[in-house]
């Protein structure tokens, strides 16, 4: 009777001991581990200044540069004397786009400025310049080149692009049609704005007289003047 009992448990408990294996790498239910995607190295050059120059203290000072590469590029970075100071992301990676980076110096001295530029992971080598910041009021010989000349009136609301690849739309969304890009530095009137509280999109009359919609990010746009009464407007 014992006998009898052992040798179907024996059958059953050989039966599970061969439909059990284990889950070998690449079987339908078993983890994956996803490689992160590797782009190729971008590169970046600083168009201006020039090393050398000089700017003042407590001055903005505009740094512009170029980045690319065939993977593409998605922001840049500034560096000064080892910290960080400005960061720009590109509305979408592109292979080839411009940027005006903002550094303001608080004293007196020669600083390096480094600009890296990043597809993903993926880091460029730095592009580096060294400035000299003198003091207020100080004679300045050498100007730095490339700096912003403002030329439209304080009174209206002015917008100027800082970056090459921000698209020009016909309304204020992203579901508008695209028309090209706003050129790096252009300067336009802002005459509206729209009622969308998650984005800022606003109208501008651009130097051709043509009225078209911008984002306007902070990081991409300078808005300057007087800008607190515009008018919302639907196209």
């Amino acid at each position: 009777m014992r006998s009898f009992f052992w040798v179907p448990l024996f059958l059953i408990l050989a039966t599970l001991a061969c439909s059990l294996k284990p889950i070998e790498k690449g079987d339908k239910d078993s983890p994956t581990e996803q490689a992160s995607v590797t782009y190729a190295q971008p590169s970046v050059s600083i168009l201006a200044p020039t090393s050398g120059q000089q700017v003042a203290m407590g001055t903005d000072v505009e740094i512009q540069v170029m980045a690319s590469g065939t993977d593409g590029v998605d922001r840049v970075q500034l560096s000064v004397s080892g910290r960080t100071s400005s960061t720009k992301a590109f509305p979408e990676a592109t292979n080839s786009a411009e940027a005006l980076l903002r550094w303001r110096p608080d004293r007196e001295g020669t600083f390096n400025l480094s600009v890296v530029a990043f597809r993903g992971l993926s880091t460029s080598e730095p592009a580096v310049i060294q400035l000299q910041v003198v003091g207020r009021g100080d004679p300045i010989t050498n100007p730095a080149s490339g700096q912003p000349n403002i030329t439209n009136s304080r009174t209206e609301c002015n917008a100027r692009v800082l970056i090459s690849n921000l698209r020009i739309r016909t309304g204020p969304g992203t579901n508008f049609q695209r028309e090209g890009y706003y050129d790096l530095n252009e300067e336009v009137v802002v005459i509206g704005q729209s009622d969308n509280p998650n984005e800022r999109w606003l109208k501008v009359r651009r130097l051709d007289r043509s009225e078209k919609w911008m984002l306007a990010n902070s990081e991409w746009v300078a808005v300057t003047g007087n800008c607190d009464t515009l008018p919302v407007v639907t196209n």
